[in-house]
């Protein structure tokens, strides 16, 4: 998009800011790997309002791409974020508006988004901006801020539960008419070879380290079945206790507040594979894309932290979570569902601990994932493996449910 195309969107997001003036500054935008459904502009908006106040804006301009082989997924991803941003949280913050409820927050702000018959466009606020932080890819998630992300997905989710008990006519026309991006994304796509190609590396994981027993059992809980073919029949199955998703919940796309080096605060941002789903499938795709096995160990810990923070919101909109989503059926959607986010794991572990000058572009089909193995391999070869066998040792053996 050229500069006088971004000027006049950002012109367009900020038209009831009651700016007199203002200049703007931009400040880069993707980095190698980033910018699959879209291309990232960063800007900053020095203005000055009709009251001779001074302000500023720090703004991240989400534009779709225009790889014409992305095209249709490009306009399905941000078909729904956009309507998750323009129709869904301003139907959460109605229904908690009715129950006194601080709204909820952990959001980039929202100032403009455009579907165009040709463009796609989103202006956020830059959550840099307000001090939040990208946790380190690669490294594991610390307990602490993975306790914070638990807590944030069970809000979330509380709202979709309650929105649909409340509201049940609204929640249907909200989402009535919605295609799965996920599908799109990680099945029919070349992500999704390059998920298969994963797995393939994730069995020759198993066998080199001598985890024989491992492999054989593994093989047996996905019947040999190709990982595209499982998450294809997670995400259609046919299943009353579903929630408007997160859909890629793992470092990338969460940020960190701290005070004295401890996390305070998360925030949570990109819902274009935002889809209809069980919320194990946040649940999985998160714990397993940062854990390693100390993590897991604190497995049940993370489902009471998570669930607590469920309960607890539903509650404060006037729902039963025992009626509504038990413990129990939480505990059962696991079984039932956890194999999406183990699925998807050896795709984003791989992800988290290559290097930004060897990552993939996800928005190139010719890419070879291999190569992307083979990098992490030659320079994180211990800590691929431990966490690769450590979420297959999880996500296999029932004891751990």
């Amino acid at each position: 998009m050229t500069s006088d195309a971004l000027k006049a969107l950002v012109t367009r997001a900020l038209e009831n800011e009651n700016l007199e003036k203002y200049e703007l500054k931009f400040r880069g935008g993707n980095e190698k790997g980033e910018g699959y459904i879209g291309e990232l502009t960063f800007v900053d908006v020095l203005g000055e309002k009709s009251n001779g106040e001074a302000i500023c804006y720090s703004l991240v301009l989400k534009i779709g791409g225009k790889n014409k082989t992305m095209r249709p997924i490009v306009r399905l991803g941000f078909e729904r974020e956009v309507q998750i941003y323009a129709q869904v949280i301003p139907a959460f913050w109605k229904l908690q508006a009715n129950f006194n409820m601080d709204l909820f927050s952990s959001i980039p702000k929202c100032y403009l988004t455009l579907l165009s018959d040709e463009q796609e466009a989103l202006v956020l606020q830059n959550l840099k901006s307000t001090g939040f932080k990208l946790y380190n890819r690669k490294s594991v998630m610390t307990l602490d801020h993975m306790g914070l992300v638990l807590k944030l997905l069970g809000q979330w989710h509380a709202l979709s539960f309650a929105l649909k008990a409340k509201n049940p006519q609204q929640f249907n026309e909200l989402t009535a008419a919605w295609k799965c991006p996920a599908n799109e994304i990680f099945v029919n796509s070349h992500v999704g070879h390059w998920m298969n190609v994963a797995q393939e590396h994730l069995l020759y994981v198993l066998k080199e380290s001598k985890e024989l027993e491992l492999l054989k059992k593994y093989q047996e809980k996905t019947q040999n079945k190709l990982a595209t073919n499982i998450i294809k029949e997670i995400l259609f199955m046919e299943e009353q206790q579903i929630v408007i998703t997160h859909g890629d919940c793992w470092n990338n796309n969460l940020m960190f507040k701290y005070q004295a080096n401890s996390p305070t605060d998360v925030t949570m941002f990109d819902f274009q594979i935002s889809n209809l789903s069980s919320p194990v499938l946040d649940l999985s795709y998160f714990i397993y894309a940062v854990s390693s096995e100390e993590q897991l160990q604190h497995f049940q810990e993370f489902l009471q932290i998570y669930y607590q923070s469920l309960s607890q919101y539903l509650s404060q909109m006037d729902c039963d979570p025992q009626k509504i989503f038990s413990f129990a059926d939480l505990q059962n959607h696991w079984k039932k569902y956890a194999a999406y986010g183990a699925m998807i794991s050896p795709l984003t572990v791989c992800d988290s601990l290559v290097d930004k000058e060897d990552a993939v572009c996800y928005g190139n089909k010719h890419e070879k994932y291999e190569s992307i193995i083979k990098s992490v391999e030659g320079k994180r070869n211990v800590a691929f493996w431990a966490r690769l066998i450590a979420v297959a040792k999880h996500f296999t053996y029932d004891s751990y449910y």
